[in-house]
């Protein structure tokens, strides 16, 4: 019952097996899925406590294949893909515009890089990525700083430091 009335709430298919578990079928519906995080604890009992993980999981994974990396990251905020993969998309948009909507574009961008450095600190293409947008924002003292840590986190990589070398 507690399987059907969870199949109902979150829109999720769901079948009976014959262990003592159901087994649900995800399909691609996260905003559905939204529910479910909350749904799962008091229908699944001690299930629901360790499914919880694996749904927030599929719903990330859902929201990042559709590229929505923003709601991806509400599922799953300790994913650093996720948050490098928003400071791509915004750092694209920002080169297509001008004046107030680059500059709001890439301080988004930039926070996502810095939030995924502090997930994981010694990732050279975040580094960069920051470096190329202070550098290109005009602050070139920090600029300086993040292109130099992705050469350090990145030795053999030849972009890295002729972008550094640009500034010096």
């Amino acid at each position: 019952l507690a399987s059907a009335v969870a199949g109902l709430i979150t829109g999720v298919p769901y079948r009976q097996s014959s262990s003592l578990f159901q087994t649900f079928q995800l399909r691609l519906a996260p905003s559905r899925l939204t529910l479910l995080r909350w749904a799962s604890v008091p229908l699944l009992g001690g299930l629901g406590l360790a499914l919880v993980p694996f749904f927030a999981l599929v719903a990330a994974d859902a929201w990042a294949q559709q590229g929505n990396f923003e709601a991806a990251i509400r599922w799953m905020p300790s994913r650093m893909s996720y948050h490098e993969k928003l400071g791509e998309r915004l750092t694209r948009e920002a080169w297509q515009f001008q004046g107030k909507e680059r500059h709001r574009l890439f301080r988004q961008a930039e926070k996502a890089y810095r939030e995924a450095l502090a997930l994981f600190p010694f990732n050279a293409q975040s580094a960069h990525a920051l470096g190329e947008i202070l550098k290109a924002k005009g602050e070139i003292q920090e600029a300086d700083h993040w292109l130099g840590q992705a050469v350090i986190y990145d030795p053999q990589n030849p972009f890295y430091w002729k972008h550094w070398a640009e500034i010096k």
